[in-house]
């Protein structure tokens, strides 16, 4: 069994398409709904069946196709207890473990940067929304609403006691980063630093971070 993967946006928000070989039934994770059309003609070229779209927390900057894709499709829409959006078909909490198509994957609760955050782990890769971005880019945001700096450094901590050859996808990338694995994040993110809860807060007050865009 072969794993397919793909990053279908064009942008800074990423998108991702799992399934394996073998099997008509993939996965949408965190799609965006100017691309709904895109990710439709997608799946009717292939022949593949949208199962299950997830998305790993509320977007503050674009809005989801996950009730589009659910509308059209027929396929679950997924997201955490916590999301406060009506629209969700099946709800998931931390710990939830299942099989997409053939693929096993667990979740993960891991709040900070929203309350509903989730991470997704897969057997060889983990796909953290925005609790975590690539390299120098650090982490999403936790000075807006929803936000926590302690739950972010709580959630944190667990994912750095996952195996570190899973390889991390972020749900949004501004400068071409290319995923890798959790065992260079440890070396190349500042957020994934060994530090205590209080200095990680001052951590965070100390970027001064500007208005959001």
């Amino acid at each position: 069994m072969e794993i397919i993967f793909r990053q279908l946006n064009p942008h800074a928000c990423r998108t991702y398409l799992i399934g394996t070989t073998g099997s008509t039934e993939v996965v949408l994770i965190d799609p965006v709904l100017e691309h709904v059309r895109d990710y439709l003609a997608l799946l009717e070229q292939e022949q593949w069946k949208l199962t299950h779209v997830i998305d790993t927390h509320t977007h503050a900057d674009h809005l989801s196709g996950g009730a589009a894709l659910k509308d059209q499709t027929g396929c679950e829409y997924v997201m955490h207890t916590k999301a406060p959006a009506h629209c969700v078909s099946f709800r998931i909490s931390d710990g939830f473990e299942c099989h997409l198509g053939d693929l096993p994957v667990k979740i993960m609760h891991t709040p900070g940067h929203t309350k509903d955050s989730v991470t997704l782990i897969f057997p060889d890769r983990l796909l953290v929304g925005d609790v975590l971005f690539l390299d120098d880019s650090g982490a999403g945001r936790d000075d807006l609403p929803g936000g926590d700096p302690g739950e972010h450094w709580e959630s944190l901590q667990r994912i750095l006691t996952l195996p570190e050859h899973l390889v991390v996808y972020p749900a949004h990338e501004y400068r071409h980063r290319q995923p890798s694995s959790l065992a260079e994040q440890k070396q190349r993110n500042p957020f994934l630093k060994l530090r205590s809860k209080d200095a990680y807060v001052k951590f965070l007050e100390d970027l001064k971070l500007g208005p959001a865009d």
